[in-house]
């Protein structure tokens, strides 16, 4: 459990997206309540309430909130696990043991579904391709993930 997270912080930090980590499934969903979140990575097994709880939680809320990619981090991931998890609420799903080219595949697939307005309902301002920090990273991660 402790190397997949370093491999999340790893693969993050070199694009430089900003992580906010919560200790258990009821702290997720209230992060999410709280603050404002482009992209959700989801380990399945999480404390006080798994991942699909905190799904479920995270779809029940207003606004925004609603709409965030969620990405189920998991070992779980038959045939009828990625069922589950898609009906769920779920995007994506990275199967553990992660590989980082199938994290970053999978953000990718997300923040292009977010940028082509395919998962959110809000619409989406242009990205400034000179001064947008996140639009930056957002293309070196997707130029790092073409040489995989």
């Amino acid at each position: 459990m402790r190397a997949n997270r370093l491999l999340v912080e790893a693969v993050l930090s070199k694009f430089g997206i900003e992580m906010v980590m919560a200790q258990n499934g009821a702290l997720a969903v209230e992060a999410i309540k709280e603050q404002s979140f482009d992209l959700v990575l989801m380990d399945i097994m999480r404390p006080e309430l798994d991942g699909l709880g905190v799904t479920q939680a995270s779809r029940a809320l207003p606004g925004d909130a609603a709409n965030i990619p969620i990405i189920a981090l998991t070992a779980n991931d038959s045939k009828q696990d990625r069922e589950d998890y898609l009906q769920c609420g779920m995007n994506d799903l990275v199967p553990k043991p992660m590989i980082s080219g199938d994290l970053i595949r999978a953000i990718e697939r997300q923040c292009d579904a977010v940028l082509h307005n395919s998962v959110r309902q809000a619409a989406i301002e242009p990205i400034d391709t000179i001064s947008n920090p996140v639009g930056d990273s957002l293309r070196e991660l997707k130029a790092f993930a073409a040489k995989l």
